[in-house]
């Protein structure tokens, strides 16, 4: 047999182990196909949806789930894998269910093995091929799709004689449309940019016309659902009939739109570069000219490098130079900058006041004349002062000033300006908002301080006030001095750290300690300047919730104390709804039987014997008497507090002379009602009237993993049928009056232990007691 390097794979279901067998023997020597089998309809979907198989083999009818059923819920699954039902039915309706199931192939069993598993291999390398040839097309065509979608390249086709045109997903999302149905040409064009849309019809009527081979154009286009303006290249490539006539017309959309505002973006800086290269030009012209003018005089040029040197030391909005005059004034000789922007005046305007302390803020002028006209050769000053614009609004100036000699003997002033207006506004906001916050900080009716590394660096007044201490003796101080004790400290830096962690603060109830020692339940809520660095400090704010806290204890003793009310008033009612249940029915019911017998009895002819009568009124009786004693037993259940018993002590009680007892549980003890001991009587009681073969007792107990224990009472008798297990603690289930397993589960339940019937008919009754974690303690 010829080896396949990738055969197919198949996966045959079929109830018959025999069939399943023979039917991969055959596929297999049939060649390129290797099988799964399972006998399992269940597990063979299981298998199926695992998507490893090229074709499926099923039988029809088997007992999980018949062939056409296991198909549909792969089918409901989403798998279309090809699905072969191969079985002997042959009635007409089962292959038409199977087609319009989705069965891919119908082959009836029987006949030739050989040629029908023949048929079958054929059936499944036409079936397996063309799913993998499907896939294969599928695979390319995402391929195909992810490229386009990636390259913003989408592609088109048109056939002229049909007039049917076809798009790609990635044209529609070009064009901004949903897919579906292309667009017409006449709508295509109107989503042509307005002044591409001549130029476009135009080149594909002429390329159409002309017998052109195809055509490419550059355009731009309106996206119909945002009006974004994109770029496009399209190419097209026309295929003529033997008349040259068009017959289909391939093409490709390119999405160039990146590229084109990149490259437009490259144009305009270019020719913005341009425009800087030709002004940078004449600005190289003008400065030679201006070099061969300061050339023309050494002393000149010198003192001009000097004076341009220190103006660009103290560059500014505006810069200035003043000459002092005999006048004793200084008088601008040049300004230069944002004059206008700051003052509202033009630099001309400036130069003809002569000296700019006409637009000084009258209540600056003194820092002026100190500052400036009071500054002697060699010294220099920064200062702040107002002056007032043109229109009347006030800025703030941050001016420097240099007072120097020059070489022709004159003294000079020069300096610069700089609008700090926005600044000093600024300033005004953040002054008033931290004295808003300043005030809020002191009369907040919440505790608020700051802490840096534990250490109080800051509180208010309402924290002093919950804590006892002044500022003063707090600040300075660790927050560790707040904490009752260590751990208390310990755990809320544990808690804090956790929370701030996850979610960047943290708030906890916690206690801290008073100045005056008094502990105190507070509110503290904690939230770090920068949750990575605990360290650069925390602000914390601190309520207290003592009251708070105190009367949610009352609420949570008064919800205690309501809930034990509600329960011993459930149990009350439980109780008196029992006691009536016994007394109006059950012990009626019993005197009815004894009143009939005593009847029949009365009236049985003298010399007949009226003993079996007789017999039936004392079990009555004796009836009636053992639910008088219940309703007194289950009238003390509950009404006594539960105590510590030890259980060797109320087994030694419960001994009955006919019945030894093992007893191994020593010194263990349990917490429970104080009608325990009735639990081990009736335990008693019910192994001498039911376990009939029963010889004795044995008593022990096994501590469990968990930490809870089990008590176990067995004995050797006849045992509890399983069908019985459960319902022998239910309320009048059981050979005599059935209210004693229904009491003892009762008596037990008060604190959380349960008993069942773990016995195994026949060699026995064990009743096993799961006594809780805490509920029982073992002596010595």
């Amino acid at each position: 047999m010829q080896t396949v390097t990738n055969p197919y794979r198949i996966l045959y279901v079929d109830d018959e182990e025999g069939l399943l067998d023979i039917g991969r023997f055959y596929l297999e020597q049939a060649g390129g196909i290797t099988v799964d089998v399972t006998a399992s309809p269940h597990e063979a979907l299981h298998m199926i949806l695992s998507g490893r198989y090229d074709a499926v083999v099923s039988d029809y009818q088997m007992p999980e789930m018949n062939g056409i059923e296991l198909l549909k819920r792969v089918r409901e699954a989403g798998s279309r894998v090809p699905f072969i039902i191969f079985t002997g039915k042959g009635r007409e309706e089962v292959v038409i269910e199977a087609l319009n199931s989705g069965a891919d192939f119908y082959i009836r069993k029987g006949g030739n093995p050989g040629a029908q598993f023949a048929e079958l291999a054929n059936a499944v390398r036409q079936l397996a091929g063309r799913q993998r040839a499907e896939a294969a097309v599928r695979k390319g065509e995402e391929m195909l799709h992810k490229a386009q979608k990636l390259a913003h390249l989408g592609s088109w086709e048109f056939d002229h004689e049909s007039r049917r045109l076809i798009w790609s997903d990635e044209v529609y999302r070009i064009f901004g449309l949903d897919p579906g149905k292309p667009p017409t040409y006449e709508e295509f064009l109107a989503m042509v940019h307005p002044d591409d849309r001549a130029a476009v019809d135009a080149v594909y009527s002429t390329s159409v016309a002309e017998a052109k081979a195809g055509y490419e154009v550059k355009h731009r286009i309106i996206r119909k659902d945002t009006g974004e303006v994109r770029y496009l290249v399209e190419r097209c490539e026309h295929q003529r009939d033997e008349s040259g006539r068009v017959r289909r017309s391939v093409g490709m959309v390119h999405d160039i739109t990146e590229l084109k505002l990149a490259e437009l973006e490259l144009r305009s800086q270019h020719e913005k570069l341009q425009v800087a290269y030709e002004q940078l030009a004449v600005v190289e012209k003008e400065l030679r000219s201006s070099f061969d003018d300061l050339a023309e005089s050494q002393r000149q040029l010198q003192a001009s490098e000097e004076r341009y040197r220190r103006i660009s030391e103290s560059i500014s909005d505006v810069v200035y130079s003043c000459v002092l005059k005999h006048s004793g004034n200084y008088r601008f000789d040049w300004v230069a900058g944002a004059v206008h922007e700051i003052t509202g005046y033009t630099e001309d305007e400036i130069l003809a006041m002569r000296c700019w302390r006409k637009i000084i803020h009258p209540d600056d002028m003194p820092i002026f004349e100190r500052e400036t006209l009071r500054l002697p050769p060699g010294t220099s000053s920064l200062f702040e002062i107002r002056i007032v614009r043109r229109d009347s609004r006030v800025r703030w100036l941050r001016v420097s000033a240099n007072c120097t000699d020059t070489a022709d003997g004159e003294i000079r002033l020069y300096g610069g300006w700089q609008d700090i207006t926005d600044q000093k506004e600024a300033e005004e906001r953040l002054r008033k908002t931290a004295e808003k916050m300043e005030s809020i900080f002191r009369a907040a009716p919440t505790g608020i301080g700051m802490a840096v590394d534990g250490v109080m660096t800051e509180v208010n007044g309402r924290l002093c006030e919950i804590l006892g201490y002044t500022r003063d003796e707090l600040i300075g101080q660790h927050v560790q001095l707040l904490c009752p004790d260590d751990t208390v400290y310990e755990s809320a830096l544990q808690q804090m750290h956790a929370r701030v962690e996850v979610t960047g603060k943290c708030t906890l109830e916690t206690r801290f300690r008073r100045k005056d020692g008094a502990i105190i339940d507070v509110l503290l809520s904690i939230t770090p300047l920068d949750p990575m660095h605990f360290s650069w400090g925390v602000t914390f704010t601190v309520q207290d919730i003592t009251e708070r806290k105190a009367m949610e204890r009352e609420i949570e003793y008064h919800a205690r104390e309501l809930a034990r009310q509600t329960n011993s008033l459930a149990i009350a009612n439980r109780k008196l709804n029992l006691m009536s249940s016994i007394t109006r029915h059950d012990i009626l019911n019993q005197l009815t039987i004894l009143l009939g017998n005593l009847w029949i009895a009365e009236e049985t002819g003298a010399g007949q014997n009226i003993s079996e009568y007789l017999a039936r009124v004392k079990g009555a009786a004796g009836r009636i008497h053992r639910q008088i004693e219940f309703t007194r037993d289950y009238t003390d259940l509950g009404v006594r507090s539960p105590e510590w018993q030890r259980v060797s002590d109320l087994i030694r009680s419960a001994v009955h002379q006919d019945l030894p007892v093992d007893d191994e549980t020593r010194d263990l003890v349990i917490y429970a009602d104080p009608m325990l001991e009735t639990v081990f009587a009736n335990l008693m009681d019910n192994t001498l009237r039911h376990g009939e073969s029963a010889t004795g007792v044995r008593v022990r107990y096994r501590l469990e993993e968990n930490g809870d224990l089990t008590l176990i009472w067995e004995d050797d008798g006849v045992g509890i049928p399983v069908e019985e297990k459960e319902r022998i603690f239910q309320r009048g289930v059981g050979k005599n009056t059935g209210l004693g397993l229904f009491l003892i589960r009762e008596i037990l339940a008060i604190t959380g232990i349960n008993i069942a019937e773990t016995g195994e008919p026949g060699k026995g009754a064990r009743f096993e007691m799961l006594v809780p974690r805490g509920a029982y303690k073992i002596l010595g």
